[in-house]
């Protein structure tokens, strides 16, 4: 028998970024934003976030603008202008990350793990394609 992932929904997703900026003090609202919703948007996993430069982003947005959706390029852009990049686009370290997947399976009441979130990646890219 194989388990299904629950499907997050964006209403969810703007849930856990509000768990989120009460219990994590060591990043920004524009973070946090911007790393749940490229990980929801896109179909990065977690090892590669941590590699992907803003430049790297920026052309393929250029080439894939239908992939991109208009709130995700909305909130990279706010966020990319709030703070220099220094080690990858979203200033991350593993232990940054794994930090902030923590805390947000403990205060949350969604589940907003990254296979969730790469799973409501697979389910909105099969609803922009019909």
């Amino acid at each position: 028998m194989t388990s299904v992932l629950p499907y997050l929904s964006e209403k969810d997703l703007k849930k856990v970024i509000s768990t989120a900026i009460t219990y994590i003090t060591t990043m920004s609202y524009e973070q946090m934003q911007a790393i749940l919703y490229f990980f929801y948007y896109t179909d990065i996993k977690r090892k590669d976030i941590l590699k992907i430069t803003r430049k790297e982003i920026e052309i393929s947005k250029r080439l894939e603008k239908n992939f991109y959706p208009k709130k995700l390029r909305m909130v990279l852009n706010k966020y990319f202008r709030s703070e220099p990049e220094i080690n990858n686009a979203f200033n991350l370290t593993e232990k940054t990350l794994r930090y902030f997947f923590e805390k947000i399976k403990r205060y949350s009441n969604i589940k907003a793990d990254v296979p969730t979130l790469k799973h409501a990646y697979k389910i909105n890219k099969e609803r922009r394609e019909k």
